[in-house]
């Protein structure tokens, strides 16, 4: 069975995404690779939380919602 996999160039896995990502620091989107999509998938959705605010907002963050995208793009 292959793996689903996220992978970005701009940070490590498990490493914290780059300030200049953030809405207050030029709010770049980094580059993001899927692979292991699975055979016959007609679409992919993408949700980007952020359960590191609880502290700062008292919720978890939800910054991306993508939904219903080509996953042979």
């Amino acid at each position: 069975m292959v793996r689903l996999q996220l992978t970005s160039t701009s940070f490590t896995h498990g490493g914290e995404i780059p300030r200049k990502c953030g809405y207050k620091n030029g709010n770049i989107s980094p580059p993001l690779t899927i692979s292991g999509i699975p055979k016959g998938t007609q679409s992919l959705t993408l949700i980007m939380d952020d359960p590191d605010a609880m502290g700062a907002v008292g919720k978890v963050w939800v910054h991306w919602v993508l939904c219903n995208f080509n996953p042979t793009i």
